[in-house]
């Protein structure tokens, strides 16, 4: 939800290609309002939590496992357990090419993954398809960067966006890249980058 309002904010301002990195009217007029909210949900944050029903939730973790606790929702439990058992209890062959679903079989809580998508493919599959993955979604993001600064592509501020936001929740909440729902919808996407416009941008920015 947090992911879907924050692009909201974020495209506008990725839509000013060149002038991204300046000071512009658009930013003023973007960040004041949303300065604004954050200072009213903070404010009520409490209020909030307890009517959608999540403050005895937030409450047991960060009393359970402090702020990151919170952040991961309990998945630090499950990471601390899978990187114990690589680090103690696999050989090398294990750890170079991964273990499979037949990691859980050396896991107390008796499962394979963590929901943290880099840890999940380096568990399973290994360190080169994990340092390769993460090689590829951060590559996309520095691309789309690199095209929206230019002004090289119409389409790069909103995969610029896009793989931000997702680069992100996919280490904080897993599923993007170790997820089969989003994987060829977000393939085609994130293709989009090298897709060859000859019009000028510059009449497509908002």
């Amino acid at each position: 939800m947090l992911a879907s309002i924050l692009l909201v904010f974020f495209i506008p301002l990725a839509n000013e290609r060149e002038r991204l990195l300046k000071m512009t009217k658009l930013k003023v007029y973007v960040f004041l309002p949303l300065i604004a909210v954050v200072s009213v949900v903070a404010y009520l944050l409490m209020d909030i939590l307890k009517m959608i029903g999540l403050y005895d939730r937030i409450t047991f973790f960060y009393q359970q496992h402090g702020l990151i606790g919170v952040l991961l929702s309990g998945r630090d439990v499950f990471l601390y357990d899978k990187l114990e058992i690589v680090s103690s209890n696999s050989n090398f062959f294990e750890q170079f090419f991964g273990q499979g679903q037949a990691l859980k079989l050396k896991s107390v809580h008796n499962t394979a993954g963590t929901e943290l998508d880099f840890f999940d493919i380096f568990n399973q599959f290994g360190f080169i398809p994990s340092i390769f993955a993460a090689i590829f979604y951060v590559s996309i993001t520095v691309i789309a960067f690199g095209q929206t600064l230019r002004n090289k592509s119409y389409i790069a501020p909103y995969v610029l966006c896009v793989s931000f936001i997702l680069l992100c929740l996919s280490q904080l909440s897993g599923h993007v890249w170790y997820g089969g729902v989003a994987s060829i919808s977000l393939g085609v996407f994130c293709s989009l980058i090298y897709f060859k416009n000859h019009k000028n941008t510059s009449s497509l920015r908002t």
